[in-house]
């Protein structure tokens, strides 16, 4: 009899543990960067201007400029939210990518991994104010991001400009 409740346990258990692992799975198959490894590029457009920030032995510096200093701490950071934080989720809206925002984008973030695999996040209307929509690369489909997508590239914006005024100081 004893033995009989810890086969039902197990069995129990075991089902338990399977409908985890395929909600958690099936939850996750639509982001798009549960792959995105280590950021080595993050490339920015702010509706003017183009910047990247490349990583080059545990160094941070602009592609365009390199003679400009940077905090490499903060930067690092920034890869870190970039790559793991932004939360991007499939939407199950369906209507034209003008609707939110996504036709003709201002901002977008573009990062590259230390496997060479590349994503382009253009953003969008935001949703609440702590979701903005977005695409990804050329496709159609919306998606969600996190608010810290803005909060990234406003941080490199911020950087950029310390840096430009950090030049004009030092000469």
């Amino acid at each position: 009899m004893k033995k009989k409740g810890y086969v039902i346990g197990g069995i129990v258990l075991a089902v338990v543990v399977i409908g985890l692992l395929v909600f958690f799975g099936v939850r996750n198959k639509n982001c798009k960067y549960q792959d995105l490894g280590k950021i080595q590029s993050m490339k920015y457009f702010d509706g003017k201007e183009e910047f990247e920030l490349v990583k080059e032995d545990d160094s941070w510096y602009w592609k365009d400029r390199e003679d400009f200093l940077l905090d490499d701490d903060f930067v690092e950071e920034q890869a870190k939210i970039a790559g793991k934080k932004l939360g991007i989720q499939k939407t199950e809206d369906k209507g034209s990518l003008k609707k939110y925002g996504l036709k003709d984008t201002t901002y977008s973030l573009t990062l590259k991994d230390s496997k060479g695999r590349t994503i382009t996040i253009h953003i969008g209307d935001m949703l609440s104010e702590d979701t903005y929509f977005v695409k990804v690369g050329n496709e159609k489909s919306v998606y969600t991001a996190s608010w810290q997508i803005m909060e990234v590239i406003n941080s490199l914006m911020a950087q950029r400009t310390n840096s430009e005024d950090m030049i004009y100081i030092g000469e």
